[in-house]
């Protein structure tokens, strides 16, 4: 799949695959996080897409450039008028599954917000903590996020 839709970027394909392989003989299919860096343009994002369709699930992006508050990602809760979920439970439902891909996009162009909380931190308690126990405010209950696959797509390293 990535042959057929990438030319060149041998290295990263490899990478890929070198992971994926890894994560099949573990028998984990699911669960992952990944991040690709690369200058804009390079494919970050259609590999993130190509990784999805081999797997035959659905690829979910969520575009974090400029995401300054972290009720974007966690909801805000039930008790607020125009209360919603966070972006996270957003794109389960749209993407009608429980094992998507989430494609977090431009994760280095994340700012922060003293009065709104730090998405940063909220992100940081998604992908490292036990993903089994994410809690959006909008639910009130845990959330199972252990069978996602994240990749987050960044242009320079120095950010993160």
């Amino acid at each position: 799949m990535l042959d057929s839709s990438h030319y060149a970027m041998l290295e990263a394909k490899e990478k890929v695959l070198r992971y994926m392989a890894c994560q099949k003989y573990l028998g984990k299919n699911y669960g992952a996080v990944m991040l690709l860096a690369g200058f804009p343009g390079a494919g970050k994002t259609s590999i993130a897409v190509s990784i999805a369709k081999a797997m035959g699930i659905p690829c979910v992006k969520i575009s974090l450039a400029g995401v300054s508050d972290a009720l974007f990602l966690r909801g805000t809760q039930t008790v607020f008028n125009h209360a919603k979920p966070g972006r996270i439970v957003d794109v389960l439902v749209h993407g009608k599954s429980f094992c998507p891909l989430i494609l977090l996009d431009e994760i280095d162009k994340m700012g922060s917000s003293i009065e709104h909380g730090c998405p940063e931190n909220v992100l940081l308690d998604i992908l490292y903590s036990d993903r089994s126990k994410f809690v959006d405010n909008y639910l009130g209950f845990p959330l199972d996020l252990s069978n996602v696959i994240f990749v987050a797509t960044a242009n320079s390293l120095e950010p993160l």
